[in-house]
């Protein structure tokens, strides 16, 4: 009875504390990482842009989206491991990051 509790309470636990929803990095090959990249870019209809690089690590899009600006975001970071996301909602920030 207890240890059923206890699986249960860690359940809830990973729960809500993300556990269940990790990231899962899948392997590109060497060779077609910049076909990812603009397939990336294609399918979130990112082409009608105008850009500003930051920096030498970091690249500044301002784009024309379904008749909405946004703004997307590349960045270049070594050695930290980073979380890459799109806004699935919308949102006027889409970032992706190396």
């Amino acid at each position: 009875m207890r240890i059923n509790l206890l699986i249960n309470f860690l359940l809830l636990f990973c729960f809500f504390t993300k556990c269940i929803n990790s990231q899962l990095y899948t392997r590109i090959p060497e060779n077609v990482v910049y076909g990812r990249i603009k397939y990336f870019l294609e399918e979130n209809y990112i082409n009608n842009c105008f850009e500003y690089r930051e920096d030498e690590f970091t690249l500044l899009l301002k784009c024309w989206r379904h008749n909405k600006l946004i703004n997307a975001k590349f960045i270049i970071e070594d050695h930290i491991i980073s979380t890459n996301y799109i806004s699935k909602d919308n949102s006027d920030y889409v970032t992706y990051v190396v």
